[in-house]
């Protein structure tokens, strides 16, 4: 069963109030928020440019933004309280009705959708490697028997497993928390 609440992901704003196909549980979202004229948003506080934390318990970004100007135009004048969300339980939280929407960086995947609603396309990325200069690596391949290091929650983890079957390689796959902590 698809989520409650709105997503708006790092690739995409996933707000499923606004689609066409809402259900009666997303509707009763919207209505509650409506009512109560709360809001809670799930943001990142470390994901630029999509959601960051400014302090004082204030974000930013293109995607809090985005879901702001969405929250005015579904339920104008809205309080919005946030919670700050990781890698690892932002769907679940979706989900299970903590956060009405949330406004980070998440990858829209089929996996996800069976969870909760995307919508339109917002943002574009792939992931990238990051290597040591001078390291002479110039592709994942190069990269068997190594350690590589990505977010616990993200697409990196089964990206970095498909790519070891692909090239019959053995990556060594330590998660950090978050980004900085992944680049730390």
């Amino acid at each position: 069963m698809k989520s409650m609440g709105l997503l708006a992901a790092g690739a995409f704003l996933a707000l499923g109030l606004a689609t066409a196909t809402a259900s009666a549980q997303e509707a009763d979202t919207l209505q509650r928020i409506r009512a109560t004229r709360t809001a809670t948003m799930g943001v990142r506080d470390a994901a630029a440019p999509l959601s960051y934390a400014l302090g004082n318990s204030q974000f930013a970004g293109y995607h809090v933004e985005l879901c702001r100007k969405v929250l005015e135009e579904l339920a104008p004048g809205v309080k919005i309280n946030y919670v700050t969300v990781t890698s690892t339980n932002r769907v679940a939280l979706v989900k299970n009705g903590t956060v009405d929407m949330e406004c980070g960086s998440t990858t829209n995947t089929d996996a996800r959708q069976k969870e909760v609603n995307f919508a339109v396309t917002t943002f574009m990325a792939e992931i990238r490697m990051a290597v040591k200069k001078g390291s002479g690596y110039q592709s994942i391949a190069q990269m068997d028997g190594k350690t590589i290091v990505t977010t616990a929650g993200g697409t990196g983890v089964p990206m970095l497993r498909k790519q070891a079957r692909l090239n019959k390689a053995d990556y060594n796959i330590v998660t950090g928390r978050d980004h900085a902590e992944s680049f730390l």
